[in-house]
């Protein structure tokens, strides 16, 4: 049979070679790109300039996943040992701190890129606080104590925080922490906000300071101004506390979307606010939110999150808040209060005060580019890691109810592109991507494609990547992701060898095409060879972008008119972009989606369109060479050469059955190869339809003068099973075994007279054809019945391996993947893509010529697998990983208390002091410390040897000088007095041992006794200044 096959393909030579051997194919995944599932919080580390990215629990049951990502392609990813999503992600110098749903501690070493050790808190954790250079990490539980485990030592504190409102508050039920705030400048205190209220806790005093409960008296608006509850008492539940950034003020956000500003020192009451009005908490004050004309009141948003930002002067202060908004509101996007520089606490009146919050200096809505709302925020200080990593922020990024990122430049809000600031794998999310496309670049092509533009300064810079072999492969798989907001980015997607360009490149259609809806691409195509981009749009658009320098601004000015067929769009190209790919036309014309583009490396360019229309584009005019519908390509035609260059398009094959669906073309493709028998080699374009037909299409010099092409078509060939769409079109050098691309070579052969005999691989649903073209019957092999559909071809691919052969590869619905011989047609090999590729987007997966798949393996990520794997990529992976931690750059010293605040009777504690405090005198010696205690142990016994050695050497010297050989008892005498020295040293050390713990406890004791007489000293200085 697969000697038949080969006689009816009229293809003599077997092409597949040595690849027809099984063992030859192993699959198995190589790269991930993206994120695996949606994103749940997010954090930066200005020190080591990293960022972490957690998730939730993805729909097939994986379990939440943590990113660190660092400079370019610097990426290391973990696992949750549970079924469960990442709640809370902090960096704590050389460690990463994770929580997740099941209330777990997992403790990440950024220096071993490993998980230390995950802890089992007792009982659930409802906050948690952590600081860069604090040993600690604080959890909140749910039954309102707040214990402390220690990052260094591995082990839980024996400090304990008892529940301090249900000691105040007896008739309270249950009182979890809500939150957990530390002072900004005072380490001894910490803001401990539950259910009903928020306390102050002093470590110093081992006592709590001070009690806070919001109560909104009768008449009093609030921020829900419901008639039935205003004449009454209401207390609102606390949902959020925080710290002013120098400590001098509290705030609390409360489930009402309510802000309470309050004195730390008396805990009064300073100012009440919502987002729109102040002093709500005063009787007969103005309603926040109207009823509509049905008298129905619209809800405000809970407060996700509020982080109190400072600048450089920790006094000059504003507040960034999620949500607060009312959900009628249309604008969705974080609000920034501006409240400027902070009034003196010691000589401003109350009034003052409280103006200060009733009124900021701006106020305005940072806005995100989808309708959905924020849920959690980010800030990226510039240098400190301090004052709750709200220090001069430069940017802001948000994530939205959606899973998806928005970046945004503050204080402004101007939207911020991920291209040169965020990895690639986030990029997935900002937004989330709608198609993507494979192109195999031309290596020296690809390097010289380094986009000159005004880029933002980078924050993420650190880390290392792996070093990987360099200049393994000439040929680049180049990705290009088109995105929900009418973006397309386009970067190297290599695996095996290391990426000597890794920027991005992004194109914006929005910009190109002066509208902000309407931007969903459903096309693309790309050229490996010259870099020239076709984009098709759902409205009928296709945009069309070369790489070359951009004009000097404003010299340029729009060519055509908007209602002709194309519209010259170099005078739109981004002015920021110095060199780069810049939009170069536009064919309009035709509002049915485009569903297929093919850009060759020639020059040409096919789209079709949803209504059966078939454009070629010559870009050496720009001009339209061809328009013509696929209802044209009849067998009538087949066998005459007709051409189309001005056919109308008007007439389709369902006018006459409206029933029957619109034949549309579902792949392109250009070649230069033999036609027939024709005695010389040609331009020819390949389409495939909806209903399994093939026509072929010349594209000859024109008659016209100017160097214009026309298209004659050909012929047909028509499906043999059944009418299903064709998959892919593949067309080889029967000769040679190689691919009959229309190359650049190709193009230049044609001129030498180089005749290219080639043939067509077509792959449909239900069948693959192998046949010379344009009308020859060849052979076929159909995939065979089988359950549910599962033996319908989703996409195809021939891969290549230098000296080996070519086959065919193809991947059913089910699944699973075979491998073909050609032209023989004969199973090879049988692998399966299943958990690794979403199913139900099998389709979208590409098959490439160097044997690496790409596809889907989730909403938000790419996998990349490849069919000549070793079978060791995963323990290569798991094995080598990109350096995160430097350890030249520790964290700066905390900010400590002002000499007003000492004055004012605060104690200042040290961070030795706060370790005792927390740890106890018992607490377990450090790593490094056993470590430092060992090597000097160490290093005294080789002192120790290194003396007794030299002693016995000079004896012995001086014994045999003398010609006195040492005798039986004075060699026992010698090892009686060593070992008398050696008990000696012992007592020694140990009477040293007991001077030394004796020396502590007094120590111990004179701390105690100094903390004492600070706290008297600080009380009288309280009642004097």
């Amino acid at each position: 049979m697969d000697y038949l096959r080969a006689k009816q393909a009229g293809i003599p030579n077997d092409l597949t070679r040595t690849l027809s051997d099984p063992n030859l194919f192993l699959e198995e995944s190589v790269a991930n790109f993206g994120i695996s599932s949606q994103i749940s919080t997010i954090a930066f580390d200005p020190i080591q300039s990293l960022l972490a990215v957690g998730t939730y629990v993805a729909l097939d049951g994986t379990p939440g996943e943590v990113y660190i990502f660092g400079l370019k392609r610097v990426q290391v990813s973990f696992s949750l040992e549970r079924k469960a999503s990442v709640k809370y992600i902090k960096f704590c110098d050389k460690k990463l701190v994770v929580l997740d749903s099941k209330h777990d501690l997992t403790i990440i070493s950024l220096e071993t890129r490993t998980v230390a050790l995950t802890y089992s808190p007792p009982g659930g954790v409802s906050a948690i606080v952590a600081e860069a250079g604090l040993d600690w990490v604080f959890l909140g539980l749910q039954n309102g104590d707040v214990i402390a485990y220690d990052l260094d030592r591995c082990v839980l504190s024996p400090f304990r925080i008892t529940n301090l409102w249900k000691e105040r508050s007896t008739k309270a039920i249950s009182c979890p922490v809500i939150s957990l705030a530390l002072h900004p400048r005072d380490i001894g205190t910490i803001l401990i906000g539950y259910l009903e209220g928020a306390v102050v806790f002093s470590f110093k005093q081992n006592k709590p300071t001070l009690f806070l409960q919001f109560e909104l008296p009768p008449g009093a608006p609030g921020a829900d101004a419901d008639p039935a509850t205003i004449n009454t008492i209401r207390r609102p539940k606390l949902a959020h506390a925080t710290w002013h950034p120098t400590g001098t003020f509290i705030m609390t956000a409360h489930e009402d979307s309510c802000m309470v500003f309050w004195d730390p020192k008396d805990g009064r009451i300073i100012q009440t606010r919502t987002l729109q009005d102040s002093h709500v908490h005063l009787p007969g004050g103005p309603l926040g939110i109207s009823p509509d004309a049905a008298g129905i009141f619209s809800v405000r948003e809970p407060i996700y999150k509020v982080a109190w930002c400072s600048g450089t002067n920790p006094d000059v202060t504003s507040l960034l808040i999620a949500g607060g908004n009312p959900t009628a509101m249309p604008a969705k996007g974080l609000t920034l209060l501006d409240l400027g520089a902070t009034p003196p606490y010691l000589t401003s009146s109350w009034e003052v005060l409280s103006e200060h919050f009733a009124s900021p200096k701006r106020q305005r809505i940072l806005p995100t580019p989808t309708a959905a709302g924020v849920i959690d925020f980010c800030l990226i200080p510039r240098t400190s890691p301090h004052y709750d990593g709200a220090n001069d922020p430069l940017a802001v990024i948000a994530v939205l109810a959606s899973g998806e990122l928005a970046m945004m430049n503050f204080p402004d809000g101007l939207p911020l592109s991920p291209t040169y600031l965020l990895p690639v794998s986030l990029s997935f999310v900002h937004p989330t991507v709608n198609i993507f496309n494979m192109t195999l670049f031309d290596r020296k092509r690809w390097l010289g494609m380094e986009e000159k533009r005004e880029k933002p300064p980078i924050f993420l810079e650190g880390g290392s990547a792996l070093i990987k072999p360099s200049r393994k492969y000439e040929i680049r798989p180049v990705i290009q992701t088109a995105h929900t907001d009418g973006t397309l980015r386009i970067w190297d997607a290599s695996h095996a060898d290391e990426v000597e360009n890794p920027d991005i490149i992004e194109v914006d259609l929005s910009r190109v095409l002066l509208r902000t809806g309407g931007l969903t691409i459903t096309a693309i195509g790309m050229s490996g060879m010259t870099g020239e981009l076709a984009v098709g749009m759902e409205a009928g658009e296709v945009v069309i972008f070369n790489w070359r320098k951009a004009a000097p601004f404003g010299t340029l000015k729009e060519v055509g008119s908007p209602d002709g067929p194309i519209v010259d769009l170099k005078a739109r190209a981004d002015p920021k972009i110095r060199e780069g790919l810049l939009p170069l036309f536009m064919l309009i014309g035709n509002t049915s989606p485009v569903v297929a583009i093919k850009s060759s490396d020639i020059g040409f360019i096919a789209v079709a369109h949803g209504d059966g229309q078939i454009t070629v584009l010559d870009l050496r005019g720009p001009a339209v060479i061809f328009t013509s519908s696929l209802s044209n390509l009849t067998k009538e035609h087949s066998g005459k050469r007709l051409s189309f260059h001005k056919h109308s398009a008007s007439a389709n094959s369902n006018t006459a059955d409206p029933t029957r669906p619109v034949e549309v073309a579902t792949a392109l493709e250009f070649s230069v190869m033999t036609l027939d028998e024709d005695l010389f080699s040609s331009i020819s374009l390949f389409v495939g339809t909806s209903t399994g037909r093939v026509g072929t299409f010349k594209i000859l010099p024109g008659d016209a003068p100017g160097g214009v092409y026309k298209v004659e078509y050909v012929g047909v060939s028509n499906s043999t099973v059944d009418e299903q769409a064709v998959v892919n079109i593949i067309p080889i050098n029967i000769d040679t075994g190689e691919l009959a691309l229309a190359s650049q070579f190709a193009l230049l052969g044609l001129r030498n007279g180089v005749k290219v005999p080639g043939a067509l691989i077509i792959t449909t649903k239900s069948e693959v054809r192998l046949y010379r073209p344009a009308t020859a019957k060849g052979a076929h092999k159909s995939w065979g019945p089988g359950e549910g559909g599962a033996n319908v071809c989703v996409t195809s691919g021939v891969v290549q391996l230098d000296g080996y052969g070519m086959a065919l590869v193809v991947i059913m619905s089910s699944g699973i993947g075979k491998v073909f011989s050609i032209p023989g047609l004969k199973e090879v090999k049988e692998f399966s893509v299943k958990g690794k590729i979403e199913k139900s987007r099998l389709s979208e997966a590409r098959i490439l010529a160097t044997g690496d798949i790409y596809g889907p393996s989730t909403a938000t990520s790419i996998v990349a697998l490849t069919l000549f794997g070793k079978g060791t990529a995963a323990a290569t992976h798991a094995a080598r990983k990109d350096e995160l931690y430097n350890p030249l750059t520790p964290p700066p010293p905390r900010p400590t208390i002002s000499n007003f605040q000492w004055l004012s009777g605060t104690q200042h504690l040290t961070l030795a002091d706060f370790d005792l405090l927390i740890g106890g005198p018992d607490r377990p010696l450090s790593k490094i410390q056993i470590e430092a205690a060992r090597a000097e142990k160490a290093e005294a016994k080789a002192q120790a040897l290194a003396e007794g050695a030299g002693g016995s050497g000079s004896a012995e010297g001086a014994g045999s000088a003398a010609g006195k050989p040492v005798g039986i008892w004075e060699g026992l005498q010698k090892g009686f007095n060593e070992r008398t020295k050696q008990l000696s040293n012992m007592g020694e050390s140990m009477d040293r041992l007991g001077e030394s713990s004796s020396a502590f406890s007094e120590e111990v004791a004179k701390m105690l006794k100094e903390q004492k007489k600070k706290a008297l000293l600080g009380g009288l200085k309280a009642k004097f200044f």
